[in-house]
């Protein structure tokens, strides 16, 4: 409806927007024609419009209320004014956003205008205040000016928003795919980001990414984040307290104020800034850290693949860090950044897999650059071991960096145990002060290395055993050298005395050494080696010159020589000192001698010579000679042994002898073997196949000769121990018993007979792995009364048999009988002693492991009953001959060896096995005695 009030025509009107939008508008005409009017829309459903944006935008879509409050007027501006307000918005583009953008309300006033010129509009949308999901957003937003020339100003900020919110706005769909999983990987956990202020203003047609970068559109915004938190798939542990501020004004980005950590590690601050961004984006940053050395060591790992990652989950890091560095390059340029720093680290450990050394404490004080590393000062300690390091590499980011590196500290067991991988066998009472210094290029380096043990109580094995006070310096210098690896010098000096070296160490092998030295002293030896006594006044010297080579894939090759003149010194093997050694060694290619002038222990003396004919292949030649040999010189303390455990003399011995082949000879003129006088030994033997036989070999003892062979069996796998044939000849059992230590005389006349024997490896005793057969005979000579015999005749008294076992002796015609033995048990059954006065014959058993013996004896004296005196009564004990002429018992002797029990025994129970004994005895038909 329309009417005319005043000057003025006034008007109105309402109606519907389909579906059901109720629309209200009025207003007047002045004289001019310039109209003033308003409107409204209530409940208008934006679904409405659904249809149309589906054309433009396949997939999108609208819903809500909107309410406008409309305000115009028509006149050369052409102005109208609406104030907006709206509810329930729920607006959907997938191209963009996974999920739908909701806003509970909002509300603005929207102004459009007119100028003079027909294509001057201006748009502008002003107290905006949207209200989303947690926060909101106010602003405004004016375009002006002609359709060509149009220009634009904007400005907004927002309340915080969580950080879960703002992931959900962010136009993951239209993101590069890789871009798009990562922020999928992100899990918010909380914090807020502020959008505190945005300005833009310039062309509308600027409105784009690369103007507004390249300042053709004049822009500022800042945002702060507080405290956020947020997961990133991969990771054990969240990202937290994250803070701080990014800013953009005139083609600058800017990040200052940023903190933030990572379980344990803290970012203290981070800044920066950006600039040019559309062209390079140079950028300069700083940032301060502090770091906990295992966690980062895992976050780098997660973010790394293949041979990177295991060689990482090899290292084993825990430790502090504290980091400030400062970094300079572009964002869109693939150029070297330039950086520089300094990083300090407190209570650090390190250890890596198949590295034996671990560094449990650190502290360092170290700074870099882009090309330089220096590390001004590190303390660490090494298995123990306190070293200082300082040094400088450069080019570290490049193939072939140089370095120039001190270290210096004291050496304890543990390092060297580490070091050399002996678990104890080293020993060190206080700390060995060392220097080492080195520079180069890892393919081209030198080094120098000292290490002084004077001040130290050092042990190794059975190599080194040194007192505190006594010096021993050990000096080195050397490095790579065109792929080898070599020792320019090398020195030991001990006490007053020294030993030089040098060498190289080439690939796949190969390597050239020398050493030698012009005097060393025994008496220097006496003080570093485990073998000599310190107490003893050792004297002479030791020289050599060595050299020895080996070329890839051969046998290595010696020249040179060593000598020990006048040596004179006590080991620990042997009870008396060795004296009056005169050895040279000559060495030639691959074989070797040995000369031995003389060696003298005790009473016993040596000389002879050794060759190895084959170094390689162990083949020797020798011919050994003593003068004088007594075993009891050479046999080992068994102090010693024990100290040695199983790892002993003995053991090592027979690792080096079962390495031999060849053959020889071994000779003796005279001496003694415990106790055995002995005279003209001689023995070839031959060695190979992990045994050595000794055949033919002979010796003169007791009056008499011993000849035969024997087998050694070296290899601890051989069942055997050794074998022996032996065959005795007019051996003197007198002198060979009282060798034994018999101090009692027990019996005399030149023995003889054979013996096979063999020992089994591993019996404990010895003897119960004894195992063989034996014949042996006397010729006449003597028995005297002892053990045994002493007992029979404190039984049965026949006294001119007595008087001569206790004056003179008994004339015996002889003596013999065969034996076995079986797992150290000696048997026999025919056992036999013959003389004019008696006859005595044995059958039974010796238990040599259980020190054990059961025998049954017959003893048959030529003398008449009457002629007998006996502590038993005779009926049925006694067996006689017609006319009672003829008299045999029987005696029984078991228990201990060492005092064995002498009863007699029964006529009635003598067993079945002793009837060969009778018959040997009584030649005639026998009867009891009644």
């Amino acid at each position: 409806m329309a009417e005319r009030t005043g000057d003025a025509y006034t008007f109105g009107a309402d109606g519907t927007l389909l579906p059901a939008t109720p629309l209200v508008l009025s207003g007047k005409i002045d004289e001019e024609g310039v109209v003033n009017g308003r409107g409204s829309v209530e409940g208008l459903r934006l679904s409405a419009f659904n249809p149309y944006i589906r054309e433009k935008v396949p997939g999108a879509s609208v819903d809500g209320r909107v309410d406008l409050d409309l305000s115009y007027v028509m006149n050369k501006e052409d102005m109208l004014r609406a104030d907006i307000s709206y509810g329930g918005l729920e607006a959907s583009l997938p191209s963009l956003f996974r999920e739908p953008i909701v806003s509970r309300s909002g509300s603005g006033t929207m102004r459009v205008s007119r100028g003079e010129e027909a294509e001057e509009t201006g748009l502008a949308f002003e107290e905006i205040d949207i209200e989303m999901a947690g926060f909101r957003v106010k602003g405004r937003f004016e375009v002006s000016g002609p359709g060509g020339e149009r220009t634009f100003s904007l400005e907004a900020f927002t309340s915080p928003i969580p950080l879960e919110k703002l992931l959900e706005f962010l136009p993951v769909r239209a993101m590069p795919a890789r871009a798009a999983e990562r922020i999928a990987t992100v899990l918010p956990l909380g914090g807020t980001i502020t959008l505190d202020e945005l300005r833009m203003k310039g062309r509308l047609d600027g409105l784009k990414l690369k103007p507004l970068l390249e300042g053709q559109v004049s822009a500022s915004a800042s945002a702060s984040i507080d405290n956020a938190a947020f997961r990133y798939k991969g990771l054990e542990r969240p990202f937290q307290d994250v803070s701080g501020k990014v800013s953009f004004k005139d083609s600058v980005l800017t990040v200052s104020g940023f903190s933030g950590r990572y379980g344990k590690e803290i970012i203290r601050s981070l800044g920066g800034t950006a600039r040019d961004l559309s062209g390079d984006a140079p950028f300069d940053a700083s940032f301060e850290a502090s770091m906990d050395m295992e966690e980062t060591a895992g976050l780098i790992q997660g973010f790394t693949k293949g041979e990177v990652k295991k060689r990482l989950a090899k290292a084993d890091v825990k430790g502090s860090m504290l980091l400030n560095a400062t970094l300079s390059g572009a964002l869109r340029k693939r150029i070297p950044l330039d950086y520089a720093g300094d990083a300090v680290i407190n209570e650090g450990a390190l250890s890596y897999e198949g590295i034996p050394a671990k560094i449990s404490s650190l502290d360092a004080n170290a700074s870099f650059d882009k090309d330089t590393l220096r590390v001004h000062e590190a303390r660490a300690i090494v298995e123990g071991s306190t070293v200082a390091l300082s040094g400088v590499v450069e080019g570290y980011r490049m193939p072939g960096p140089r370095f120039n590196l001190a270290a210096s500290g004291g050496l304890n067991a543990e390092a060297l145990k580490a070091f050399l991988k002996r678990d104890g066998e080293i020993m060190v009472a206080g700390a060995m002060p060392f220097s080492l210094t080195a520079e180069g290029r890892p393919k081209d380096w030198s080094a120098r290395a000292e290490v002084d043990a004077t001040g130290s109580r050092v042990s190794f094995g059975r190599l080194v055993e040194k007192a505190e006070g006594f010096p021993l310096r050990v000096f080195a210098a050397g490095g790579r050298r065109n792929g080898e690896m070599v020792v320019e010098e090398a020195r030991v000096n001990i006490g007053g005395s020294a030993v030089s070296g040098s060498g190289s160490f080439r690939g796949e092998g190969g390597y050239a050494l020398s050493l030698e030295s012009d005097g060393l002293l025994i008496a220097d030896l006496d003080e570093v080696s485990p073998l000599l006594r310190k107490d003893f006044p050792s004297s002479g010297l030791v020289s050599f010159s060595v050299r020895t080579q080996k070329a890839p894939g051969e046998k290595p090759v010696y020249e040179g020589a060593l000598g020990i003149r006048e040596g004179r010194f006590e080991t620990r093997l042997f009870k008396n000192p060795i004296e009056n050694v005169e050895v040279r060694a000559e060495l030639k290619g691959n074989s070797a001698s040995l000369i031995i002038g003389n060696v003298a222990t005790g009473s016993t003396r040596m000389n002879g010579r050794v060759d190895l004919v084959n170094i390689a292949e162990r083949i020797v030649g020798f011919s050994i000679d003593f003068p004088g040999f007594h075993i009891t010189d050479v046999l080992p303390r068994k102090r010693e042994e024990k100290e040695d455990g199983g790892e002993g003399f003995r053991e090592r011995l027979r690792k080096e002898a079962v390495k031999l082949n060849g053959a020889g000879s071994i000779s003796a003129a005279e001496g003694t073997l415990w106790g055995h006088r002995f005279e003209s030994f001689s023995t070839n033997v031959e060695l190979g196949r992990n045994i050595a036989i000794f055949n033919p070999a002979s010796v003169k003892m007791h009056e008499g000769t011993v000849s035969g062979s024997a087998i050694y069996f070296i290899d601890k796998d051989e069942p055997l121990v050794f074998t022996t044939d032996l065959n005795l000849a007019n051996v003197e059992t007198r002198s060979m018993i009282e060798a034994f230590g018999v101090k009692r005389r027990v019996l005399s006349g030149a023995l003889g007979g054979s013996l096979l024997l063999s020992g089994t490896r591993g019996a404990e005793p010895f003897r119960q792995g004894l195992n063989g057969y034996a014949a042996l005979s006397t010729g006449g000579g003597r028995l005297w009364r002892f053990g045994f015999i002493s007992d029979i005749f404190a039984i049965v008294n026949i006294l001119t048999i007595d008087e001569l076992l206790r004056g003179s002796g008994l004339p015996h015609r002889g003596i013999e009988g065969r034996f076995t033995m079986t797992d150290g048990v000696i048997s026999t059954d025919d056992l036999f002693l013959d003389s004019n006065v008696m006859r005595m014959s044995a059958v039974g058993e010796i238990n040599t492991p259980a020190l054990a013996i059961d025998a049954t004896i017959a003893l048959h004296p030529f003398v008449t009953l009457d002629r007998l005196i006996s502590n038993i009564p005779l009926a049925g004990w006694v067996i006689t001959g017609d006319n009672d002429s003829a008299v045999s018992l029987y005696f029984e002797m078991e228990g201990d060896l060492r005092k064995p029990s002498v009863t007699p025994l029964p006529v009635k129970s003598i067993r079945r096995n002793v009837f060969g004994i009778i018959e040997r005895l009584l030649r005639a038909p026998f009867r009891l005695f009644e």
